[in-house]
Order: C-alpha cells, then structure tokens, then sequence
C-alpha cells in the first residue's frame, strides 16, 4: 500500500508535500501522487492508503472516501485557555468590520471553516481581502496583540519532538515549561489528537502565550523542522483519523 500525496498542476509538489516524500524516500516507503480532482471524481482511491498528504480539501476528500466525517477544530482549547494572556471570543465577520469602522482593529480568522481566509488584522472595513467572504462568517476574534516572537511545535504521540520559529525574533524565546504543561493538559483530555502542532509566542509584556493549536492531519511545516518528525506526525495522525 502506498501513501497518497497531493500535487498541483504540472505535478509540482508544494513544500510539505515534498517533504513528506523526501521523508518517505529516505524510508523506503511507497508514494503515489494526485490531484484533488481525481480524489473528488473517485479516479484515485485512498481508501487502503497509510497516509494521504495535502491541503485540507484534498484530506476532506480522502477521508469521504472512507466515510469518515472530518473532525472539528479546536484551535483554542478550553483547558489552555489560562495560557491565552488575551481576550479571545467567536463572533462574525460583519461584527468585526463594524467594529474595525469604529476605530477598533481587530485580529479575526474563521472559526467554522477553517482556512477560508488567513487570520489577519483588520485595520480598514474596507480592506480589500474580506471582498469574496461574506460578512455572516462565523470567526474568531481578538484583540490586537504584540508578538515578539511565534514558535511552532511539533508534537508526536503526545511529544514534542520539534520547534521551528516562523514569525519575529528568535532571541525571544518561549518558556517551554508552559509549553510542556499546555502538552501534558492535552494528553490528560479525552479526544485530543495523537499528533498536532501547537504554537506559543512571546507578547510585548514577556509573557509566553498560546498563539493556537492545529490538528495533524494537514499542518504547515516550518524551516527548521526534521523531515521524520514531519512525517510521523502525518502518519500518526492519519492512522488514528481512519482506525474506527
């Protein structure tokens, strides 16, 4: 059986893809690569795979394939919310503009739909990337927040296994004791995926915060991050999606 990974046109593979089959290569393991619309015509069958690799749409397709529901987001789990350090609440798009006309920008990102648009800060009611995304979007909101600095980890059966910093500077590290306790009140929680990547920065105050967290089963892979590590938190994330 061979894992399935997503390709754009002209069969270019973007920066996680690759990394997954550079990983897989150096492993030995099988690959085979597909488009989303061969996914959704049902010309590819993942259904026997070990892993599927891609965008979100491309892992919603795989798992309809199975019959398998996609599971909901929990960006921001009840149990770290005392590691926040910011007032986080759901509200919609139309909501934030008029508050943004105001004179109050805010930070927003979906909450229902998860990348229909990046999280952003909007300054200006008018800003021209809201133009195709309806003003009833479900989002998350919060106020606007200095990052210092903004790390990812990755974490592997309930390890972390690696970091990457991908926004400010790295001279302002995190205290990874708060990290360690955000993974270990994870592990406690019924529910929590396997493998997930979980983000904490470093506010204007010095304050190590949770940024958000994201499910395993299509996730970014930052520099700095081993191959391996990426590729086992794909795999067991993927294995425990699709073991009913």
């Amino acid at each position: 059986m061979a894992a399935v990974i997503e390709h754009k046109s002209g069969f270019k593979l973007c920066r996680e893809s690759q990394m997954a089959v550079d990983a897989l290569k150096s492993q030995g393991k099988p690959y085979v690569v597909a488009a989303l619309s061969q996914l959704q015509r049902d010309r590819v069958m993942t259904d026997a795979a070990p892993l599927v690799v891609g965008t979100l749409d491309f892992i919603k397709a795989a798992l309809r394939q199975r019959k398998l529901p996609m599971p909901e987001e929990n960006c921001y789990p009840e149990a770290l919310g005392h590691l926040l350090h910011r007032s986080i609440w759901q509200s919609t798009l139309y909501e934030v503009v008029q508050e943004v006309v105001k004179g109050r920008p805010l930070f927003a990102k979906p909450s229902k739909r998860t990348k229909r648009f990046t999280g952003m800060v909007i300054r200006d009611g008018f800003d021209w990337r809201l133009d195709r995304i309806s003003r009833n979007e479900p989002v998350w909101c919060s106020e606007v927040c200095e990052w210092k600095s903004e790390w990812r980890y990755y974490v592997v059966c309930h390890q972390i296994q690696g970091k990457a910093l991908y926004h400010g500077d790295g001279a302002h590290g995190v205290d990874e004791r708060v990290v360690h306790e955000a993974v270990a009140l994870m592990a406690a929680l019924p529910g929590t995926p396997v493998s997930y990547a979980i983000d904490f920065g470093v506010l204007a105050s010095g304050k190590t915060a949770l940024v958000e967290m994201n499910d395993g089963f299509s996730i970014g892979a930052y520099d700095g991050v081993d191959p391996q590590v990426y590729l086992a938190l794909l795999e067991t994330r993927w294995h425990q999606l699709t073991t009913v």
